[in-house]
Order: structure tokens, then sequence, then C-alpha cells
């Protein structure tokens, strides 16, 4: 080899039958991409907007006639009296016949005889208490203040009360009472300052004269028996598990409800307050023993003449 490799001078031909060098030409020039056209905006087209519809002119309110003026009445008149200025003088209540009087009762000198009124005649609309003289009269009497009396038995009573359940009532008048010795030592208490009686008596025992009444439920027999058991025992002064009393006991207490076996007897009685469970107060009755009077003397007999 020539040491020529196939590439001559410029412009020569090349050996071994290739085209001749050519230079090599310049890139062409760079141009750059075309930017992309924005789309044109095409606005909507709408169709023309309508004419307004043509309404008729509203009408004129109605037109009417002024209001009439409210017609002038006379005056009012004032009334006149229902009766005339000289009113007739009243007539006075018909006066009937004194009614014929019961005997005055026994033991209340002083007080005149209650009065029979019998059948009166009724004047148009004068009752004003129908139904009375059916009306149930409370036997309970004044409530016992703690206290030591001596009383007269009035009588005894077995019923039904209205709440619904049955009760022993002793009705009795007091005949002795330690009322005026209480009274001195509380008016003592004072040491001379003021107090005031009516509220002092509400403190004091009952006084001589009082009528008065124990009150025993029989609502719960458990305990209202056995109050009732126990005074019979203290007032016959008998042992209450005596069986003589166990077996008597019921007899005379019905005798002293139907037959009135105690009126009249004459029964020591003391009351003394205690305190209940709830804290409350309660008056006890303590009975004593029947107390034996003596039977007035007979007459002496006149000599027949």
């Amino acid at each position: 080899m020539n040491g020529n490799y196939g590439f001559g001078p410029p412009g020569q031909p090349q050996q071994n039958g290739q085209a001749p060098w050519q230079p090599p030409q310049a890139p062409p020039a760079f141009s750059p991409p075309a930017q992309p056209q924005a789309p044109q905006y095409q606005a909507p087209q709408y169709p023309p907007p309508q004419a307004q519809p043509q309404y008729p002119p509203p009408q004129q309110a109605p037109q009417y006639p002024p209001p009439q003026q409210a017609p002038q009445y006379p005056p009012p008149q004032q009334a006149q009296p229902a009766y005339p200025p000289q009113y007739p003088p009243q007539q006075q209540a018909p006066m009937y016949p004194p009614p014929q009087g019961y005997p005055a009762p026994q033991g209340h000198p002083g007080y005149p005889p209650p009065q029979s009124f019998g059948q009166q005649p009724q004047l148009p609309g004068t009752n004003l208490f129908p139904g009375l003289a059916d009306a149930e009269v409370s036997e309970r009497g004044a409530y016992m203040k703690p206290g030591h009396y001596l009383v007269r038995v009035k009588k005894a009573i077995y019923k039904t009360v209205r709440k619904g359940y049955d009760a022993f009532i002793l009705e009795f008048v007091v005949e002795q009472s330690n009322y005026q010795s209480a009274l001195q030592t509380a008016v003592q208490a004072y040491n001379g300052q003021q107090y005031n009686l009516v509220e002092l008596n509400k403190l004091l025992p009952n006084q001589v004269g009082e009528t008065a009444s124990w009150f025993q439920s029989l609502a719960d027999k458990a305990i209202g028996w056995g109050s009732v058991k126990g005074f019979a025992a203290q007032i016959l002064g008998a042992d209450p598990k005596d069986p003589t009393f166990r077996r008597d006991v019921e007899g005379f207490l019905s005798s002293c409800i139907t037959q009135g076996a105690i009126n009249g007897k004459l029964l020591p009685l003391e009351v003394v307050t205690i305190k209940k469970k709830d804290g409350g107060d309660f008056s006890r009755h303590n009975f004593g023993r029947i107390v034996p009077e003596q039977a007035p003397a007979p007459a002496p007999v006149g000599s027949g003449g």
C-alpha cells in the first residue's frame, strides 16, 4: 500500500473508486417552533329580549260616601228610686205565744228552763240550717292538761268515729284540781313582772267545773284494747293478770257502755306528758281506783199524827 487510505486532498478524486471528498456543509439555521395560536372565544348568541307585557293601568279606589255621624241620643236619665222617698215603716215580726217549757235541769240552778219551740210556722227563706236536726254532736270534751284531778264520770261511750275506726270515750266533770296551786307557783315565778293570764291558763291544769273527756282510739286494737283493759284494772284496783279479772273484764266494760255501771263514780286522775318515738308529745291518763262515797243518810221518819 502506498499509505493513501483513500483520503486525498480536497478536490482530488479518491482512489479505490470512491467519490471525491466534499467539505461538510453547515447545519441548517435553527428556527423556533411555531407558537400555538389560542382559540378565539366566541360569545354565545342569545335571542333578543322580548318586550315586557303591557298591563292595564291600575284602577282608582272606589269612592265611598263619608261616614255618617253617630245619632245623637238623649242623655240617660237618672234611675228612679224603687220606692218613694218616704219609706213605709218596718213591720215588726209577728209575736208568737211563748212555748211551753220543760222543768229546769237538775244541777244547774240559776239557768232559765229550756223552752220547747214546738212546730213554728216557717217564713219563706228563713231556714238557714236545713238538716241540722240530724247532725251528730261531738262526744269529745275538752283536752286534759297535765295535772292532778278528781273527776266524776258522766258516761262511757263506744262508737265508730267519722274516720271509720272504733273508739272508747269517757266523759267526766272536773270536781277537784291543782289549778290554784299551779297558778300561784307560776305567778311567783314571774317575780312581779307582768304576765298574760289567758296565755298562762293554756299551760295550767284544767279548772274545777270543766267538762272533759278521755279519748282512746281502737284503730289498732293491740294498743287500744290494752289501754282500755288497763283503765278497767286501774279503777277496780285489780291486777291485769289476775284470772278473775281476766274473766270478768269484758263483761264489766260492756256494762259501763250499755248499763252505765260507772256513771256518777268519782275517779282520781293524773295526766302527764310523755315523749313519743317521733318526738311529739302524748298525754297519758293514769286513773285511780273508784273513790268510795258514803250513801246519804236516810231522812228521819216523822211521827205520825
